[in-house]
């Protein structure tokens, strides 16, 4: 089992970046090897989409120059593997990227800031890359627009006759917009499930199936009827080894539904909210605000959770987040855990992750080309792979959820194959595999399950990294303390709230 710690403003922007250092070694280790496996088309079954039948354009013959900005470099991995392939398919096209941080440099609090300061500094400036990679929190969609930053890439998806918009997450885009136009084009998403200690669930009489949605105040419902009926075990957190204390707990999911900077919507000192931050507070923790959240990744999470529990109940949640590397360790069944939930909140909203997008600047020298690149960066794939490890294979994905829907079967299915292969035998897997014949875990109901979760998220988990330091002091000093009230506690961040939309 492997965990992270994220604090507040982390939390809510780098939900994508939180995972890299796992991602990282997968691709460090294999890509050390001499001897790659090969990766083969995946076939799609009837079960699966079924692509476009509209006619597509013979392959364009493309070339000129663009420039992207982003805000590190990962040899082979997102956008410079983006960039390689592009190049490898378009050899008259001339890229070139530059990078904020060295190549290798670990992302740190203080290089998104800078990187953040830099992107508004050539966005106000016009002097912007043709293509921006933008994060989540760094520049708000209305901003964007209002100053025409950036240019709407709705107006390419309703005019190109090769891009089909039904093939892809359309919801991710949706949730992006703003005022009917799209400025940012979510590339990868991951999310957060919730899985509950069945025992007590059970004790009580609730079921449920996988990716059913489970609103906050329900699972709170669930923690105060468990400890009415003496099922709690001394020493109970609410969250799986006290990794997260209650007011991180259910905050993606929350806080959108009383800050909007796209709507300068801001609701904090709301009753509903004073209520939350009340509800939250009080759900049993050791663990201090300001330690930041800690969140469950990699193998043997669920195992780990069901085996805490088996010999008394000593929490009731477990957060994980949700990428193609974790879907062979959701997909079984374990006794002791329920199915993998989405979490929502009382006003329907369900959150995703979209750390990495691109936008074309408003000063772009070639959109057309630039809206080729981007087009190609969210594509479907006709041979996936895995990192560089698969000879012959193409990953953009390196384990993150594509928005494209047949690559989001295709390429889960082969993460799915190479985990189960690299367990039965760790040192020796690439010998010989082959994607046509390997083994895979998921089945197509599991995957079906999967899509029509993703289909559900209806709002980006974010908040402006800006105001995000402002309210953490804040709400350190409410959980953390007693010197704080719940209407307090609004009331500081309502102000601090107005004062970053007035500016």
């Amino acid at each position: 089992m492997k965990k992270r710690t994220i604090a507040f403003v982390l939390a809510l922007l780098l939900c994508l970046t939180a995972c890299q250092s796992d991602q990282e070694a997968i691709y460090s280790k294999y890509t050390e090897e001499s001897s790659l496996p090969t990766s083969s088309p995946v076939q799609a079954d009837a079960s699966e989409p079924v692509e476009s039948e509209a006619e597509e354009s013979p392959k364009k013959e493309l070339s000129g120059e663009l420039t992207i900005s982003d805000m590190r470099k990962i040899a082979d991995y997102g956008t410079d593997a983006v960039v390689s392939a592009f190049q490898k398919e378009y050899p008259n096209v001339k890229i070139t990227v530059d990078y904020s941080l060295p190549e290798g440099e670990r992302l740190t609090t203080e290089a998104y800031t800078a990187y953040s300061q830099r992107l508004a500094t050539q966005l106000m400036g016009g002097e912007s890359a043709d293509i921006i990679t933008y994060w989540d929190g760094m520049v708000s969609a209305k901003n964007i627009a209002e100053n025409g930053y950036a240019l709407d890439l709705y107006e390419w998806m309703d005019n190109d006759a090769d891009f089909h918009k039904e093939d892809y997450f359309a919801n991710l885009f949706e949730a992006l917009e703003y005022k009917d136009k799209l400025y940012q084009l979510p590339v990868l998403f991951n999310y957060t499930a919730v899985v509950l200690n069945s025992h007590i669930t059970e004790e009580l009489g609730y079921t449920f199936q996988p990716w059913d949605k489970i609103d906050y105040q329900t699972i709170i419902s669930i923690y105060k009827e468990a400890d009415e009926k003496g099922l709690l075990a001394d020493g109970f957190t609410m969250e799986f080894e006290d990794l997260m204390n209650g007011g991180y707990l259910f905050q993606e999911v929350v806080y959108p539904d009383y800050f909007d900077e796209d709507t300068d919507m801001v609701n904090f000192d709301s009753p509903e909210f004073i209520q939350y931050l009340t509800d939250t507070k009080a759900l049993p923790s050791n663990r201090k605000m300001e330690e930041g959240a800690g969140m469950v990744g990699g193998g043997m999470t669920m195992q780990d959770f069901a085996q805490s529990n088996a010999g008394g109940n000593t929490s009731l949640t477990l957060s994980t987040g949700v990428s193609m590397v974790d879907f062979p360790n959701l997909v079984e069944e374990i006794e002791g855990c329920t199915p993998p939930l989405l979490l929502m909140s009382e006003k329907g909203t369900c959150t995703f992750a979209s750390g990495l997008q691109y936008m074309v600047s408003a000063s772009c020298k070639n959109p057309e080309l630039a809206w080729e690149f981007l087009k190609f960066a969210i594509g479907h794939v006709e041979n996936p792979g895995y990192y560089t490890v698969l000879e012959g294979g193409t990953d953009f994905t390196t384990g993150y959820l594509p928005v494209e829907k047949a690559n989001f079967r295709a390429f889960s299915k082969l993460y799915a194959q190479v985990d189960q292969a690299s367990r039965s035998n760790p040192d020796g897997w690439m010998t010989g595999f082959n994607s046509e014949t390997a083994p895979c875990p998921l089945d197509d109901a599991f995957l079906e399950q999967a899509e029509r979760a993703a289909e559900q998220f209806n709002v980006r988990a974010a908040m402006p990294y800006a105001l995000g330091t402002v309210l953490q002091p804040i709400l350190n000093q409410y959980y953390d303390t007693d010197s704080l009230s719940a209407e307090e506690c609004a009331r500081q961040m309502q102000e601090k709230a107005e004062i970053f939309l007035a500016e």
